[in-house]
């Protein structure tokens, strides 16, 4: 039998296996005590510093202090050793800070009072060098601001700037102060009232003078500086809702003003490609050729339309008033046709304002005429139910304007076609030229029964509920919230019509007749236009006299409107009449209702259209008084 022969491998004795891992944990053990003693060591000794620095500042060796500070700064950005949490300098960096800080804030707080730093404040200040030096010279740059804001006295940054620039580690930055700041008082009015120009979102005039300030020489370096970083301010704040403004103008086809509100924004960023490109894009879209236009300028008013002719005309007693004062909704569309044809062009009333005082003249689209319009009374009062028309206006759902009403099955009806506001808006949609600059017409409001048939005080109830009872309708019952909700729907209405080109006036909070009415009442009448109705209108300047019942202009209840901010006034006549004094503007307007379209001749309408092609014969017809 052959013998094999086998070759085992040598096994590692069990002994020297374990000698191996216990040396290994050894040397672990004793590698982690030396961290251990490394990091107690460095947490002691930046207590240490901490407790040294105290003592140093407590006996003003500052010399020692800064040592010490420094020490602990270098330490306090280099890593933390391993097996540490965090590198315990830092912690004792901001110790060290904070000490600091709670004595310059108490050296602040005295220079804020208008006390004077002692011998003891003036060697701290100047021992610690620059880390005091750039605390407080940020301190009194940031009181100096404060200043010339108008938000600190004259005396207290005067004093503080006397006393800081004496002291050797602060004269570089605030001796220059010492030299500028005795000009202050006669700067202080400009930076205020730069700044509330920009509080109150008046971008140009707050950006004129924040520039104005920053290029006077006399000024100084600081000044200057500071006017210039409040320009750089003014600009970053502007641009976006300025370019936005003009973008939503330019949107709603007004280009003429989109274009000017654009150039003067290219002005200011003369370099910015978003408001290059609008600005391009703005004109291409300007009319191509615009001829002054030096002739009359024509006022109509219409009245709420007529949306359904057999409630208006239904013989009840309010069926004459129906059909003499109003049109219904399909004159008024033949009406806007027949003025487009005729070449004539809306364009906003504001626009006469300009010409105040001197002759005035309208850039036009070559061979067209200027036509302002105005509708009056879009409150809606309960009778207005009885002769046809709208109960009151809402948005819908895309935004728009629309009237509304019951339908004779008691649904209610909400369409833009019954109302002056959605025709005309629907046919400059269709036609943009009969448009200049986005123009629609001017809405003119009372306070009476409500705002476009929605109350919004409880002055409005009384009269709204007992004009309602006395035609035979329920009262409303409205509390705190209705009329908020009431004003919140009206805000937003006015909102889309003065986006979209109408305008608001007034026609007196109570229609009243000025005539007739004493100071006292016009006074009274206008404060409550202000607390009721100007609140969700925003201020107006066009008032519409009540059944043409005007007031000459040194009437001294006219004096009193004009006081008010009303600029444009106007009254009822057949002839395009225009005065203009230095502040004003008076212009008369062309009623177009039932009586004049059957008396034509009467307000000489045949220079607008042929009434005879306007008349809804077929509405008319249900009328027999």
């Amino acid at each position: 039998m052959t013998n094999h022969l086998y070759v085992r491998p040598k096994k590692e004795p069990k002994s020297r296996l374990r000698s191996l891992l216990l040396t290994s944990l050894a040397l672990v053990l004793v590698l982690a005590s030396i961290i251990l003693f490394l990091i107690a060591r460095n947490q002691k000794t930046a207590e240490r510093a901490q407790s040294e620095f105290e003592s140093a500042l407590m006996d003003q060796s500052y010399d020692r202090a800064l040592e010490i500070y420094r020490d602990v700064q270098a330490k306090a950005v280099q890593p933390a050793q391993s097996g540490a949490v965090e590198n315990p300098y830092q912690k004792t960096l901001s110790e060290l800070e904070s000490l600091l800080s709670d004595r310059l804030v108490t050296l602040e707080n005295k220079l804020l009072l208008g006390q004077d730093l002692t011998d003891s404040d003036q060697a701290f200040i100047q021992g610690l060098g620059e880390l005091s030096s750039l605390r407080l010279s940020r301190f009194v740059r940031d009181l100096s601001r404060s200043y010339l804001m108008g938000e600190t006295d004259f005396r207290t940054v005067s004093l503080t700037i006397t006393q800081l620039s004496t002291l050797q580690n602060l004269r570089d930055g605030v001796e220059p102060l010492n030299d500028e700041h005795p000009s202050w008082p006669e700067l202080q009015p400009a930076f205020k009232a730069a700044d509330q120009l920009q509080q109150e979102q008046h971008w140009y005039e707050a950006y004129a003078a924040w520039d104005a300030l920053a290029q006077t020489a006399q000024t100084g370096t600081f000044v200057q500086d500071f006017a210039r970083q409040n320009l750089d301010a003014c600009k970053s704040a502007m641009y976006q809702p300025l370019l936005d403004a003009a973008l939503d103008v330019l949107g709603q086809n007004r280009v003429v003003t989109a274009h000017g509100q654009l150039e003067a924004l290219h002005l200011v960023f003369p370099g910015d490609r978003a408001v290059q490109a609008a600005l391009d894009t703005c004109t291409q879209k300007l009319p191509r050729k615009l001829v002054t236009f030096r002739g009359a300028i024509e006022h109509l008013v219409v009245k709420p339309l007529i949306v359904d002719p057999a409630r208006a005309f239904d013989q009840d007693p309010y069926a004459a008033a129906a059909f003499d004062t109003m049109l219904t909704t399909v004159e008024f569309e033949r009406l806007l046709a027949a003025l487009y044809a005729n070449d004539y062009i809306l364009v906003d009333q504001t626009r006469l304002m300009t010409g105040a005082g001197e002759r005035f003249a309208l850039d036009l689209p070559e061979g067209k005429k200027p036509l302002v319009l105005v509708l009056e009374g879009l409150n809606y009062f309960a009778t207005r139910r009885e002769t046809g028309n709208c109960w009151d206006l809402q948005l819908d759902e895309s935004g728009q304007v629309c009237g509304t009403w019951p339908g004779a099955d008691g649904n209610w009806i909400v369409r833009r076609d019954a109302e002056a506001i959605g025709i005309l808006d629907l046919f400059v949609e269709e036609h943009p030229d009969f448009s200049f600059d986005g123009a629609k017409g001017l809405v003119t409001l009372s306070g009476y029964e409500g705002i476009f048939g929605l109350v919004t005080d409880p002055d409005q109830l009384d009269d709204k509920n007992q004009a309602l009872a006395a035609l035979g309708y329920p009262e409303l019952d409205l509390g705190p919230a209705d009329y908020e909700a009431n004003r919140q729907q009206i805000m937003a209405i006015i909102l889309q019509l003065q986006r979209t080109g109408w305008q608001i006036g007034t026609s007196t909070y109570g229609m009243i007749n000025l005539q007739n009415a004493s100071l006292e009442q016009v006074q009274s009448d206008w404060t409550k236009w202000m607390t009721q109705i100007e609140p969700l209108t925003g201020p107006v300047t066009a008032l519409s006299f009540p059944n043409g019942a005007v007031l000459q202009a040194d009437d001294p209840r006219r004096q009193f409107l004009e006081d008010q901010g009303i600029r444009v006034f106007s009254g009822l006549g057949a002839t395009p009449y225009i005065v203009r004094t230095e502040e004003t503007v008076y212009t008369d307007k062309v009623q177009v209702s039932g009586f004049s379209l059957t008396h034509p001749g009467l307000y000489r309408l045949e220079r607008f259209f042929d009434a005879s092609l306007i008349l809804d014969q077929e509405a008319r017809s249900l009328f027999n008084g």
